[in-house]
């Protein structure tokens, strides 16, 4: 009862664009169960949260199926966050 509070709260904040980073949904809910659930390794995961461009889009979907959500609003949160990396890596 508990999580699915959890998640309907991440959902709302997605769909009003109050979360700006897919690493911000764990602010909300535990890491384990969801690198678990999507079948990657914790330092995998955790590495991916620091570049969700290299999720693979079953796995956006999955959390998106999970929280709620149009998998398109994980996707293009992950697209953004991608883009933004690469800009940072050029100017370096």
């Amino acid at each position: 009862m508990a999580q699915e509070k959890k998640y309907a709260a991440i959902k709302a904040l997605l769909e009003a664009g109050g979360i700006a980073r897919i690493a911000d949904i764990f602010e909300y809910i535990p890491k384990t169960n969801v690198y678990k659930l999507l079948g990657t390794g914790y330092l995998t995961f955790l590495k991916k949260l620091d570049n969700p461009g290299l999720f693979t889009i079953d796995e956006l979907n999955t959390l998106a199926d999970l929280i709620g959500v149009d998998d398109e609003i994980l996707n293009s949160l992950a697209r953004k966050e991608a883009k933004v990396l690469k800009k940072k890596r050029k100017k370096i």
